[in-house]
Protein backbone atom coordinates (compact mmCIF):
# COMPACT_ATOMS: atom_id res chain seq x y z
CA UNK A 1 0.00 0.00 0.00
CA UNK A 2 1.30 3.46 -0.49
CA UNK A 3 1.63 5.84 2.04
CA UNK A 4 -1.21 8.46 2.10
CA UNK A 5 -1.27 10.46 5.49
CA UNK A 6 -0.58 13.29 7.45
CA UNK A 7 -2.31 16.44 6.05
CA UNK A 8 -5.50 16.63 4.11
CA UNK A 9 -6.18 18.06 0.70
CA UNK A 10 -9.46 19.50 -1.21
CA UNK A 11 -8.70 17.21 -4.31
CA UNK A 12 -11.72 18.03 -7.64
CA UNK A 13 -12.89 15.06 -9.00
CA UNK A 14 -14.32 13.76 -12.18
CA UNK A 15 -16.96 11.92 -9.60
CA UNK A 16 -18.06 14.34 -7.32
CA UNK A 17 -16.80 18.26 -6.49
CA UNK A 18 -14.71 17.74 -3.74
CA UNK A 19 -12.96 14.77 -1.74
CA UNK A 20 -10.51 15.05 1.10
CA UNK A 21 -7.30 12.98 0.58
CA UNK A 22 -4.70 12.38 3.20
CA UNK A 23 -1.33 12.70 2.02
CA UNK A 24 2.46 12.80 3.56
CA UNK A 25 3.88 16.27 3.51
CA UNK A 26 7.75 15.04 3.06
CA UNK A 27 10.77 16.99 1.93
CA UNK A 28 11.71 16.47 -1.51
CA UNK A 29 15.34 15.59 -2.09
CA UNK A 30 17.47 17.68 -4.47
CA UNK A 31 16.44 19.14 -8.22
CA UNK A 32 16.25 15.91 -10.45
CA UNK A 33 18.15 16.85 -13.31
CA UNK A 34 17.90 15.85 -17.01
CA UNK A 35 18.15 12.61 -18.12
CA UNK A 36 18.35 10.46 -21.03
CA UNK A 37 17.49 7.21 -22.51
CA UNK A 38 18.47 4.31 -20.44
CA UNK A 39 20.84 2.47 -22.36
CA UNK A 40 19.71 -1.15 -21.72
CA UNK A 41 16.54 -2.26 -23.34
CA UNK A 42 15.12 -3.94 -19.88
CA UNK A 43 12.63 -0.97 -19.34
CA UNK A 44 10.79 -2.09 -22.96
CA UNK A 45 7.68 -3.53 -22.59
CA UNK A 46 6.20 -1.68 -19.65
CA UNK A 47 2.45 -1.66 -19.21
CA UNK A 48 1.19 1.48 -18.64
CA UNK A 49 -2.46 3.62 -18.14
CA UNK A 50 -2.81 7.01 -19.01
CA UNK A 51 -5.56 8.47 -17.15
CA UNK A 52 -6.86 12.03 -17.99
CA UNK A 53 -10.08 13.34 -18.21
CA UNK A 54 -11.49 16.94 -19.88
CA UNK A 55 -11.15 18.82 -23.02
CA UNK A 56 -9.14 18.37 -26.23
CA UNK A 57 -6.33 20.22 -24.13
CA UNK A 58 -5.89 18.41 -21.52
CA UNK A 59 -6.30 15.03 -23.44
CA UNK A 60 -4.24 15.40 -26.55
CA UNK A 61 -0.77 15.94 -24.81
CA UNK A 62 -1.30 12.73 -23.25
CA UNK A 63 -1.88 11.14 -26.84
CA UNK A 64 1.41 12.60 -27.74
CA UNK A 65 3.02 11.26 -25.07
CA UNK A 66 1.37 7.96 -25.48
CA UNK A 67 2.77 7.97 -29.32
CA UNK A 68 6.48 8.33 -27.55
CA UNK A 69 5.75 5.82 -25.23
CA UNK A 70 4.78 3.17 -27.91
CA UNK A 71 7.26 4.22 -30.21
CA UNK A 72 9.83 3.04 -27.20
CA UNK A 73 8.31 -0.55 -27.06
CA UNK A 74 5.69 -0.31 -24.72
CA UNK A 75 1.90 -0.70 -24.32
CA UNK A 76 -0.01 2.20 -23.48
CA UNK A 77 -3.86 2.57 -23.14
CA UNK A 78 -5.56 6.11 -22.72
CA UNK A 79 -8.43 5.67 -20.44
CA UNK A 80 -10.22 8.95 -21.02
CA UNK A 81 -13.66 10.85 -21.94
CA UNK A 82 -16.26 8.95 -24.30
CA UNK A 83 -15.40 11.89 -27.01
CA UNK A 84 -11.38 11.06 -26.32
CA UNK A 85 -11.27 7.52 -27.74
CA UNK A 86 -11.68 8.62 -30.97
CA UNK A 87 -9.11 11.23 -31.19
CA UNK A 88 -7.08 8.34 -29.56
CA UNK A 89 -7.81 5.46 -32.31
CA UNK A 90 -6.94 7.95 -35.23
CA UNK A 91 -3.47 8.63 -33.32
CA UNK A 92 -2.75 4.75 -33.21
CA UNK A 93 -3.27 4.63 -29.50
CA UNK A 94 -5.82 2.19 -28.00
CA UNK A 95 -8.62 3.94 -25.56
CA UNK A 96 -11.30 3.16 -23.04
CA UNK A 97 -14.50 5.31 -22.65
CA UNK A 98 -14.51 5.66 -18.60
CA UNK A 99 -15.28 9.62 -18.14
CA UNK A 100 -18.56 11.24 -19.55
CA UNK A 101 -18.39 13.38 -22.76
CA UNK A 102 -16.67 16.08 -22.39
CA UNK A 103 -18.07 18.30 -25.13
CA UNK A 104 -21.49 17.22 -23.96
CA UNK A 105 -20.99 17.97 -20.41
CA UNK A 106 -19.84 21.59 -21.44
CA UNK A 107 -22.17 22.17 -23.82
CA UNK A 108 -24.70 21.01 -21.43
CA UNK A 109 -23.65 23.11 -18.65
CA UNK A 110 -24.22 26.18 -20.70
CA UNK A 111 -20.10 26.90 -20.92
CA UNK A 112 -17.41 26.97 -18.65
CA UNK A 113 -16.39 30.17 -16.62
CA UNK A 114 -14.19 31.32 -13.93
CA UNK A 115 -11.46 30.05 -11.46
CA UNK A 116 -10.69 26.11 -11.82
CA UNK A 117 -13.02 25.24 -8.46
CA UNK A 118 -16.35 26.21 -9.35
CA UNK A 119 -16.42 26.11 -13.67
CA UNK A 120 -15.10 22.07 -12.66
CA UNK A 121 -17.38 21.56 -9.65
CA UNK A 122 -20.24 22.92 -12.14
CA UNK A 123 -19.21 20.40 -15.27
CA UNK A 124 -19.26 17.38 -13.08
CA UNK A 125 -23.00 18.18 -11.69
CA UNK A 126 -23.37 17.55 -15.53
CA UNK A 127 -21.51 14.87 -16.24
CA UNK A 128 -22.95 12.96 -13.65
CA UNK A 129 -26.07 13.50 -15.50
CA UNK A 130 -24.80 12.22 -18.50
CA UNK A 131 -23.79 9.33 -17.32
CA UNK A 132 -26.95 8.59 -15.80
CA UNK A 133 -28.40 9.53 -19.16
CA UNK A 134 -26.31 7.19 -20.93
CA UNK A 135 -26.23 4.02 -19.25
CA UNK A 136 -23.02 1.78 -20.68
CA UNK A 137 -21.35 4.25 -22.58
CA UNK A 138 -18.62 4.38 -19.71
CA UNK A 139 -17.18 1.53 -18.16
CA UNK A 140 -15.89 1.89 -14.54
CA UNK A 141 -12.32 3.35 -14.28
CA UNK A 142 -11.33 1.32 -11.12
CA UNK A 143 -11.99 -2.34 -12.86
CA UNK A 144 -10.46 -0.97 -16.03
CA UNK A 145 -7.35 -0.46 -14.24
CA UNK A 146 -7.48 -3.81 -12.56
CA UNK A 147 -8.23 -5.76 -15.92
CA UNK A 148 -5.19 -3.78 -17.22
CA UNK A 149 -2.96 -4.38 -14.72
CA UNK A 150 -0.25 -1.16 -15.52
CA UNK A 151 2.87 -1.23 -14.01
CA UNK A 152 2.80 2.57 -14.27
CA UNK A 153 0.16 5.41 -14.21
CA UNK A 154 0.10 8.59 -15.58
CA UNK A 155 -2.44 11.04 -14.32
CA UNK A 156 -3.94 13.92 -16.00
CA UNK A 157 -4.61 16.75 -13.33
CA UNK A 158 -9.07 16.24 -13.26
CA UNK A 159 -8.51 12.67 -12.70
CA UNK A 160 -6.18 12.53 -9.51
CA UNK A 161 -8.74 11.25 -7.19
CA UNK A 162 -8.70 8.37 -9.07
CA UNK A 163 -5.09 7.68 -9.57
CA UNK A 164 -4.87 8.25 -5.59
CA UNK A 165 -7.45 5.41 -5.08
CA UNK A 166 -5.47 3.31 -7.14
CA UNK A 167 -2.29 3.92 -6.14
CA UNK A 168 -3.09 2.92 -2.42
CA UNK A 169 -5.43 -0.03 -3.56
CA UNK A 170 -2.26 -1.55 -5.63
CA UNK A 171 0.58 -0.37 -5.15
CA UNK A 172 1.36 0.59 -8.74
CA UNK A 173 2.88 4.65 -8.71
CA UNK A 174 1.18 7.29 -10.38
CA UNK A 175 2.94 10.03 -12.11
CA UNK A 176 0.88 13.65 -12.24
CA UNK A 177 1.32 15.71 -14.94
CA UNK A 178 0.11 19.63 -15.06
CA UNK A 179 -0.20 21.80 -18.18
CA UNK A 180 -0.45 24.96 -15.87
CA UNK A 181 1.22 26.06 -12.99
CA UNK A 182 -1.83 27.34 -11.46
CA UNK A 183 -3.34 23.49 -11.25
CA UNK A 184 0.58 22.26 -9.92
CA UNK A 185 0.11 24.69 -7.04
CA UNK A 186 -3.56 23.83 -6.20
CA UNK A 187 -2.08 20.48 -5.93
CA UNK A 188 0.75 20.85 -4.59
CA UNK A 189 0.70 18.31 -1.96
CA UNK A 190 0.03 15.46 -4.45
CA UNK A 191 3.70 16.15 -5.54
CA UNK A 192 5.21 14.80 -2.08
CA UNK A 193 3.37 11.66 -2.32
CA UNK A 194 5.60 8.74 -0.84
CA UNK A 195 7.67 6.98 -2.60
CA UNK A 196 9.09 9.93 -4.63
CA UNK A 197 8.24 10.05 -8.16
CA UNK A 198 8.76 12.41 -10.86
CA UNK A 199 6.25 15.02 -11.95
CA UNK A 200 5.84 17.16 -14.72
CA UNK A 201 4.91 20.45 -15.35
CA UNK A 202 4.45 20.46 -19.36
CA UNK A 203 4.81 24.07 -19.90
CA UNK A 204 7.28 26.56 -22.10
CA UNK A 205 9.25 27.69 -19.66
CA UNK A 206 9.63 30.80 -21.93
CA UNK A 207 6.04 31.55 -21.38
CA UNK A 208 5.83 30.07 -17.88
CA UNK A 209 8.99 30.81 -15.50
CA UNK A 210 9.79 30.77 -12.04
CA UNK A 211 10.86 28.08 -9.31
CA UNK A 212 9.60 24.55 -8.68
CA UNK A 213 9.73 22.07 -6.35
CA UNK A 214 12.84 19.92 -6.36
CA UNK A 215 10.77 16.66 -8.21
CA UNK A 216 9.28 18.93 -10.97
CA UNK A 217 10.42 18.90 -14.14
CA UNK A 218 9.25 21.26 -16.80
CA UNK A 219 9.99 19.76 -19.79
CA UNK A 220 8.34 22.40 -22.63
CA UNK A 221 4.89 21.34 -23.80
CA UNK A 222 3.51 17.87 -25.02
CA UNK A 223 2.59 18.65 -28.86
CA UNK A 224 0.44 16.17 -30.67
CA UNK A 225 1.13 16.37 -34.45
CA UNK A 226 -1.61 17.61 -36.37
CA UNK A 227 -3.65 14.71 -37.30
CA UNK A 228 -6.71 16.09 -39.37
CA UNK A 229 -6.20 17.32 -43.42
CA UNK A 230 -6.81 20.89 -44.36
CA UNK A 231 -10.36 21.14 -45.15
CA UNK A 232 -10.71 21.67 -49.44
CA UNK A 233 -12.72 24.51 -48.85
CA UNK A 234 -10.48 26.41 -46.51
CA UNK A 235 -7.25 25.40 -49.07
CA UNK A 236 -9.59 27.03 -51.72
CA UNK A 237 -10.96 30.01 -49.59
CA UNK A 238 -6.74 31.30 -48.65
CA UNK A 239 -5.70 30.82 -52.41
CA UNK A 240 -8.68 33.06 -53.28
CA UNK A 241 -8.33 35.70 -50.27
CA UNK A 242 -4.56 35.35 -49.94
CA UNK A 243 -2.63 35.24 -46.39
CA UNK A 244 -3.36 37.69 -43.61
CA UNK A 245 -6.74 37.32 -42.38
CA UNK A 246 -7.60 36.67 -39.18
CA UNK A 247 -8.25 32.92 -37.57
CA UNK A 248 -10.86 33.24 -34.65
CA UNK A 249 -12.27 30.26 -32.84
CA UNK A 250 -12.21 28.98 -29.19
CA UNK A 251 -11.54 25.14 -29.46
CA UNK A 252 -13.39 23.50 -26.88
CA UNK A 253 -14.58 26.13 -24.79
CA UNK A 254 -18.04 27.30 -24.50
CA UNK A 255 -18.52 30.55 -22.59
CA UNK A 256 -21.12 30.43 -19.89
CA UNK A 257 -23.05 33.42 -20.22
CA UNK A 258 -22.30 33.37 -23.91
CA UNK A 259 -23.91 31.10 -26.11
CA UNK A 260 -22.79 30.22 -29.41
CA UNK A 261 -24.96 32.15 -31.48
CA UNK A 262 -23.76 34.95 -29.42
CA UNK A 263 -20.32 34.30 -29.90
CA UNK A 264 -20.43 33.66 -33.63
CA UNK A 265 -22.47 36.80 -33.82
CA UNK A 266 -19.33 38.79 -31.92
CA UNK A 267 -16.72 36.64 -34.62
CA UNK A 268 -18.19 38.29 -37.51
CA UNK A 269 -18.79 41.69 -35.89
CA UNK A 270 -14.95 42.14 -35.20
CA UNK A 271 -14.23 41.16 -38.73
CA UNK A 272 -16.70 42.96 -40.24
CA UNK A 273 -15.14 46.28 -38.36
CA UNK A 274 -11.74 45.22 -39.16
CA UNK A 275 -13.03 44.89 -43.19
CA UNK A 276 -10.78 42.12 -43.07
CA UNK A 277 -11.66 38.33 -44.18
CA UNK A 278 -11.17 35.26 -42.02
CA UNK A 279 -11.81 32.04 -41.07
CA UNK A 280 -13.66 31.19 -38.15
CA UNK A 281 -13.08 27.50 -36.78
CA UNK A 282 -16.28 25.73 -35.10
CA UNK A 283 -14.81 24.51 -32.23
CA UNK A 284 -17.18 23.00 -29.53
CA UNK A 285 -19.66 25.73 -29.97
CA UNK A 286 -20.28 24.51 -33.43
CA UNK A 287 -19.93 28.28 -34.77
CA UNK A 288 -19.54 26.47 -38.56
CA UNK A 289 -22.93 25.00 -38.11
CA UNK A 290 -24.47 28.10 -36.80
CA UNK A 291 -23.46 29.89 -39.83
CA UNK A 292 -25.36 27.36 -42.28
CA UNK A 293 -28.15 28.59 -39.41
CA UNK A 294 -27.59 32.19 -40.29
CA UNK A 295 -26.82 31.75 -44.13
CA UNK A 296 -30.45 30.14 -44.76
CA UNK A 297 -31.88 33.28 -42.63
CA UNK A 298 -32.68 31.19 -39.50
CA UNK A 299 -30.65 33.04 -37.00
CA UNK A 300 -32.28 36.04 -36.72
CA UNK A 301 -32.20 36.15 -32.85
CA UNK A 302 -28.24 37.47 -32.97
CA UNK A 303 -29.83 41.07 -33.62
CA UNK A 304 -30.89 43.39 -36.16
CA UNK A 305 -28.03 43.42 -38.55
CA UNK A 306 -28.08 39.89 -38.90
CA UNK A 307 -28.72 40.37 -42.83
CA UNK A 308 -25.42 41.99 -42.61
CA UNK A 309 -23.10 39.68 -41.10
CA UNK A 310 -25.07 37.30 -43.70
CA UNK A 311 -23.61 38.76 -46.31
CA UNK A 312 -20.38 39.91 -45.24
CA UNK A 313 -19.87 36.36 -43.92
CA UNK A 314 -20.82 35.01 -47.51
CA UNK A 315 -18.35 37.15 -49.50
CA UNK A 316 -15.69 37.13 -46.42
CA UNK A 317 -15.90 34.21 -43.77
CA UNK A 318 -14.51 30.69 -44.18
CA UNK A 319 -16.22 28.15 -41.54
CA UNK A 320 -15.00 24.85 -40.84
CA UNK A 321 -15.10 22.49 -37.90
CA UNK A 322 -11.60 22.40 -36.92
CA UNK A 323 -8.03 22.74 -39.02
CA UNK A 324 -4.54 22.30 -38.18
CA UNK A 325 -2.98 24.60 -36.52
CA UNK A 326 0.40 24.45 -37.99
CA UNK A 327 -0.97 24.93 -41.18
CA UNK A 328 -3.39 27.63 -40.90
CA UNK A 329 -1.70 30.04 -38.46
CA UNK A 330 0.94 31.09 -40.40
CA UNK A 331 -1.43 31.87 -42.84
CA UNK A 332 -2.64 34.80 -40.65
CA UNK A 333 -1.63 38.16 -39.51
CA UNK A 334 -3.33 37.56 -35.94
CA UNK A 335 -5.62 34.58 -34.31
CA UNK A 336 -7.87 35.65 -31.87
CA UNK A 337 -8.67 32.65 -29.44
CA UNK A 338 -9.70 31.69 -25.77
CA UNK A 339 -6.08 31.19 -24.73
CA UNK A 340 -5.86 27.86 -24.21
CA UNK A 341 -2.60 26.29 -24.03
CA UNK A 342 -2.40 23.99 -27.01
CA UNK A 343 -3.94 27.11 -29.02
CA UNK A 344 -1.54 29.81 -27.56
CA UNK A 345 1.65 27.65 -27.59
CA UNK A 346 0.49 26.85 -31.66
CA UNK A 347 0.22 31.04 -32.10
CA UNK A 348 3.38 31.16 -30.81
CA UNK A 349 5.33 28.84 -32.99
CA UNK A 350 3.41 30.36 -36.10
CA UNK A 351 5.40 33.52 -34.99
CA UNK A 352 2.08 35.16 -35.44
CA UNK A 353 0.90 37.39 -32.76
CA UNK A 354 -2.13 36.75 -30.64
CA UNK A 355 -5.64 38.36 -29.05
CA UNK A 356 -6.92 36.19 -26.21
CA UNK A 357 -10.31 36.32 -25.06
CA UNK A 358 -10.20 34.30 -22.27
CA UNK A 359 -13.15 31.77 -20.94
CA UNK A 360 -12.13 29.54 -18.07
CA UNK A 361 -8.77 28.80 -15.45
CA UNK A 362 -5.72 29.18 -16.65
CA UNK A 363 -6.55 30.62 -19.95
CA UNK A 364 -6.12 34.13 -18.08
CA UNK A 365 -2.72 33.39 -16.78
CA UNK A 366 -1.91 32.55 -20.24
CA UNK A 367 -2.90 35.73 -21.53
CA UNK A 368 -1.00 37.73 -19.09
CA UNK A 369 1.95 35.84 -20.04
CA UNK A 370 1.24 36.89 -23.60
CA UNK A 371 1.15 40.24 -22.58
CA UNK A 372 4.69 40.01 -20.38
CA UNK A 373 6.51 38.61 -23.81
CA UNK A 374 5.34 41.41 -25.63
CA UNK A 375 3.69 39.07 -28.56
CA UNK A 376 0.15 39.72 -28.09
CA UNK A 377 -2.65 41.22 -26.32
CA UNK A 378 -4.38 39.11 -23.56
CA UNK A 379 -7.50 40.94 -22.40
CA UNK A 380 -8.23 40.79 -18.81
CA UNK A 381 -12.10 40.53 -18.88
CA UNK A 382 -13.87 37.40 -19.76
CA UNK A 383 -14.72 36.80 -22.95
CA UNK A 384 -19.09 37.80 -22.26
CA UNK A 385 -17.92 40.81 -20.72
CA UNK A 386 -15.87 41.96 -23.83
CA UNK A 387 -17.14 44.23 -26.38
CA UNK A 388 -16.61 44.25 -30.54
CA UNK A 389 -14.66 47.68 -29.94
CA UNK A 390 -12.48 45.97 -27.36
CA UNK A 391 -11.76 42.90 -29.29
CA UNK A 392 -11.19 45.03 -32.88
CA UNK A 393 -8.65 47.60 -30.50
CA UNK A 394 -6.82 44.71 -29.00
CA UNK A 395 -6.15 43.25 -33.07
CA UNK A 396 -4.93 46.33 -34.20
CA UNK A 397 -2.76 46.38 -31.14
CA UNK A 398 -0.88 43.03 -31.75
CA UNK A 399 -0.24 43.67 -35.12
CA UNK A 400 1.81 46.18 -34.64
CA UNK A 401 3.56 43.21 -32.41
CA UNK A 402 4.13 41.10 -35.45
CA UNK A 403 7.60 41.62 -35.61
CA UNK A 404 8.57 40.73 -32.14
CA UNK A 405 6.11 37.76 -32.12
CA UNK A 406 7.82 36.51 -34.94
CA UNK A 407 11.16 36.75 -33.51
CA UNK A 408 10.10 34.85 -30.54
CA UNK A 409 8.53 32.11 -32.92
CA UNK A 410 12.06 31.76 -34.25
CA UNK A 411 13.08 30.88 -30.58
CA UNK A 412 10.66 27.97 -29.80
CA UNK A 413 12.45 25.70 -27.84
CA UNK A 414 11.64 21.78 -29.27
CA UNK A 415 8.65 19.93 -27.61
CA UNK A 416 9.41 18.02 -24.65
CA UNK A 417 7.76 14.77 -24.94
CA UNK A 418 11.43 13.28 -25.57
CA UNK A 419 12.63 14.23 -21.75
CA UNK A 420 9.33 13.03 -20.60
CA UNK A 421 10.31 9.74 -21.74
CA UNK A 422 13.35 9.33 -20.89
CA UNK A 423 12.10 10.67 -17.04
CA UNK A 424 9.22 7.50 -17.19
CA UNK A 425 11.56 5.16 -18.74
CA UNK A 426 14.65 6.01 -15.92
CA UNK A 427 12.09 5.87 -13.24
CA UNK A 428 10.69 2.24 -14.84
CA UNK A 429 14.15 0.93 -14.63
CA UNK A 430 15.53 2.51 -11.55
CA UNK A 431 12.47 2.53 -9.48
CA UNK A 432 10.23 -0.70 -10.61
CA UNK A 433 12.09 -2.99 -12.42
CA UNK A 434 14.71 -2.82 -9.78
CA UNK A 435 12.20 -3.60 -7.08
CA UNK A 436 13.39 -0.21 -5.69
CA UNK A 437 9.72 1.39 -5.25
CA UNK A 438 8.42 -2.25 -3.27
CA UNK A 439 11.49 -1.73 -1.05
CA UNK A 440 10.55 1.48 -0.08
CA UNK A 441 6.80 0.64 0.24
CA UNK A 442 8.10 -1.86 2.90
CA UNK A 443 10.03 0.64 4.68
CA UNK A 444 7.22 3.31 4.85
CA UNK A 445 5.09 0.63 6.28
CA UNK A 446 7.09 -0.67 8.87
CA UNK A 447 7.78 2.39 9.97
CA UNK A 448 3.85 3.38 9.94
CA UNK A 449 3.55 0.55 11.89
CA UNK A 450 5.84 1.52 14.53
CA UNK A 451 3.39 5.18 15.17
Amino acid sequence: MSRLSSSSLPVVLEDGPELKVSLPLVPCSKPLEPVSAPSSPSWRGMRIAIVVNGSRGDVQPMVALAQKLQEHGHEVIIFTNADSVSTCNACGIDAVSVFADCCAVIQESGGMSGDFVSGVSRANSTASKWLRSNPGACAPVAECLQGFQPQLVVCGTLAVGTCIRYEAQASVPAVYVFLCRELLEFFSDVLCLQPERPCFLATNPLLDSGPLQANIRQTGTWDLPDYTEVPSKLEDFITQKGNGGLAMGWGSMIAFGLPPEKMLALALRVLKSLQIHGVILGGWAKLDELAEQLANGELQSIGDDWQELAKFAAENVCFVAEAPHAWLFPRCSCVVHHGGLGTTQAALRAGVPGVITPIFGDQFFNASHVNRLGVGVGLEQPLPELTVENITAAVRSAWDMAKTAAEFGATQISSGLEEATNAIQEFMLLHLRSGLWDMRLRELEAFDSKL
